[in-house]
C-alpha cells in the first residue's frame, strides 16, 4: 500500500500538481443548533431553562418564532443576559419566513460544562406556539 501512495506522490511532483490536505474539524469550528418548543407562553413564564452545555462551549446565535408577538429575554441561569447587542431583549419573528439568528451579543456567551441557557418572557400577545433556538459550539 506504501508503494503505491509513494508512487502517486512521485507522479502528482512529476505532473506539477499538488495535493491539498484539508484543515481537519474542531469542537470549535462545528455549529450546533438546538430548539425547544412552548404552547400558551405567558408574561409569567420566568426562568425557563432550555439548554445546558455538557461541555464547554459558546453561545452563537439565538432565535425566537412564534404566531404572534413576543418578546423574551435570554440569559445563563444565575440571570446574566447573554444579550443582543444592546437591548438584552430577543424579539420573535412571526409569518412564514425562514428563522433569523440574532449574532451579536455585548454580554455572556461562554458556559463551562454544566451551566445552563433560561429566557423570560417580557412581553407576549398570547401566543399559541414559540419556538426558541440557539446556535452553539463546543470547546
Amino acid at each position: 500500500m506504501y508503494k503505491y501512495a509513494l508512487f502517486l506522490g512521485i507522479a502528482l511532483l512529476l505532473l506539477g500538481l499538488t495535493v491539498q490536505v484539508p484543515t481537519p474539524l474542531t469542537a470549535a469550528s462545528i455549529e450546533h443548533t438546538y430548539c425547544t418548543h412552548f404552547e400558551l407562553l405567558t408574561d409569567g413564564d420566568d426562568d425557563v431553562a432550555i439548554f445546558h452545555f455538557g461541555s464547554a462551549g459558546v453561545v452563537t446565535g439565538l432565535a425566537c418564532h412564534g404566531d404572534a408577538a413576543t418578546t423574551i429575554s435570554m440569559a445563563d441561569l444565575t440571570g446574566d443576559d447573554i444579550d443582543d447587542g444592546g437591548s438584552g431583549n430577543q424579539i420573535c419573528t412571526t409569518g412564514t419566513g425562514p428563522l433569523t439568528y440574532d449574532k451579536v451579543f455585548t454580554g455572556t456567551t461562554s458556559f463551562t460544562a454544566g451551566e445552563g441557557v433560561e429566557f423570560d418572557t417580557v412581553s407576549e400577545s398570547t401566543p399559541t406556539w414559540t419556538v426558541v433556538c440557539l446556535l452553539y459550539t463546543l470547546d
